[in-house]
């Protein structure tokens, strides 16, 4: 049997988390801890170092892992109800002719890393990466839209 991250880390370094990002099965690599944790798509459910869930936790939903799975707890009285939007998870890969390096020049470059942060991005911001035409630029604008449900525009 191979070796897995609980035997590395106590458990209080541990989360266990529902992968969020959707797309294909893909490789899962700790950002900041550069452990490889396995192939998993959306929805998968896996462990992860508690610094790789800070360093992105749109990509992941937090599990709980106790025998009993209730309602989550109700917000404090004292406390209004969040009228937050939520981040949406967006996998630049999942756009047609975007690959692995492709993707990693755009999050690195424009610091993106959900769906609202690539919606918010322009035709001639995504041009100046390279491999990226105008056409592939708006398809990757209207895809991002498009998972967090705005019209593009056009």
């Amino acid at each position: 049997m191979p070796p897995q991250v609980a035997d590395y880390f106590d458990a209080d370094q541990l989360m266990r988390v529902r992968l969020q990002v959707r797309g294909r099965t893909r490789p899962i690599k700790g950002p900041k801890t550069g452990i490889f944790y396995g192939r998993f798509k959306q929805g998968d459910e896996f462990q992860i170092h508690r610094d790789d869930y800070a360093a992105h936790p749109v990509w992941f939903q937090l599990v709980d892992s106790s025998p009993s799975q209730g309602d989550p707890p109700p917000p404090a009285e004292d406390q209004p109800p969040a009228n937050k939007v939520e981040a949406t998870p967006f996998d630049l890969t999942s756009v047609k002719g975007v690959g692995e390096s492709t993707a990693e020049v755009i999050v690195r470059r424009f610091d993106v890393h959900t769906a609202e942060d690539v919606a918010a991005l322009t035709v001639d911001q995504l041009t100046s990466v390279p491999n990226v035409n105008a056409i592939l630029a708006e398809n990757i604008i209207k895809d991002a839209k498009e998972a967090i449900h705005v019209p593009a525009a056009g």
